[in-house]
């Protein structure tokens, strides 16, 4: 999507996290890897029946809520973080943005 340059700092901050350590994954390396777990040999862009929607508000001054759906003809992966664009550090809302946050975190 067309993003305000605020707003894309907020996406490029949570896409290019990579732990408190600097692990070498990425959190967009991490969705991507989730999402060829979930389609292994499919072109799952491709299908008709898949969308993203991202959506971006501010919760605060410092602190932006960045909710991400990807819904295809299998079902929906929901994330929902909260990113710091002063400190960078991010949190989850949910699940499913826990289990990447860590994944992240915790990578060798």
């Amino acid at each position: 999507p067309e993003l305000s340059d605020e707003n894309q700092q907020v996406v490029d901050i949570l896409m290019k996290y990579d732990g408190p350590n600097d692990s070498g994954l990425t959190v967009k390396e991490a969705l991507e890897n989730k999402i060829s777990e979930e389609y292994p040999q499919e072109k799952i862009f491709d299908h008709k029946k898949t969308t993203v929607d991202l959506s971006i508000t501010n919760v605060n001054s410092e602190e932006h809520r960045v909710v991400l759906n990807f819904k295809s003809y299998k079902g929906e992966m929901n994330y929902d973080w909260n990113v710091n664009v002063i400190s960078e550090e991010i949190s989850s809302n949910n699940s499913e943005s826990k289990y990447i946050i860590e994944l992240v975190n915790y990578y060798d």
